[in-house]
């Protein structure tokens, strides 16, 4: 799989998609508000996170999605804010989601300091708080190796660093809004099996990947410049969005296509 790093992504969203899947089935009368509320949650995350990872246009261009998900980090953010500093009702959380939408377009780069408040909190009120800073770090080590990944190439290291660590930052941002939406959720306790179905089903596509796709198209005559979002890591997908296009060099090399 190291050499499949275009797909890391695909296969770690079976998990998130799988939970979702776990929230639907389970809605009851009882809980309807909080069933409904954060199967929107789940699906929504996944499904955006699903459309960045393909790095298609999708009736858009691929730049939007990657921007759709940059923002999103922001409302999921603040949904674990609200679940763990306020304990807001999920009614309170449906009115607020709107409006976190349209202040994510101004406050998107400033996530990871609410997540560190929240982070804090928790550590200071003894609520759980290591799959938090797990995240943290997960999205944090990303961002550091894609800026990291200029002047390089798109066969180099640092650019499949960059979609590990943020194949590990859908998995940990998946455990978080679970454990949130468990502790909401009348009986109020963790669900292990989802959550461990939901882990088997990507390791299975993973599993699958290995033996069914390609090793991600790559070039070491192919440098990457300069980031306007996450860069393709497959240089067919990386051909097919301009943006991509525009921050890589010696796109018409063959000579390396495949190493």
């Amino acid at each position: 799989m190291w050499e499949k790093h275009s797909v890391w992504n695909q296969c770690a969203l079976a998990f998130p998609a799988t939970l979702t899947l776990a929230c639907l089935l389970s809605c009851q009368f009882l809980t309807l508000k909080e069933d409904i509320y954060w199967t929107f949650v789940l699906c929504s995350s996944s499904a955006l996170q699903f459309l960045a990872a393909e790095h298609g246009p999708f009736g858009y261009s691929a730049h939007l999605w990657q921007t759709l998900a940059k923002y999103k980090r922001f409302v999921v953010c603040a949904i674990m804010a609200m679940s763990s500093i306020q304990q807001w009702s999920v009614g309170v959380h449906a009115l607020a989601f709107v409006p976190l939408c349209v202040l994510s377009i101004f406050m998107h780069k400033h996530h990871r300091l609410l997540l560190a408040a929240v982070i804090v909190h928790n550590m200071v009120m003894s609520a759980p708080w290591i799959p938090m800073l797990a995240y943290w770090c997960a999205e944090r080590l990303s961002e550091y190796y894609f800026a990291n990944s200029v002047q390089t190439s798109l066969a180099d290291k640092p650019i499949k660093f960059a979609y590990g660590y943020k194949t590990a930052a859908i998995v940990l941002e998946t455990i978080v809004l679970w454990s949130l939406r468990c502790q909401q959720r009348f009986p109020h306790t963790f669900r292990w099996s989802p959550m461990c179905i939901g882990l088997i089903m990507s390791c299975v596509a993973f599993v699958w990947a290995e033996l069914n796709i390609r090793d991600t198209a790559v070039s070491r005559n192919t440098i990457i410049k300069g980031l306007g979002h996450d860069v393709a890591a497959s240089l067919i997908a990386a051909k097919a969005c301009p943006k991509c296009r525009s921050c890589l060099t010696s796109l018409d090399m063959e000579s390396s296509f495949g190493e």
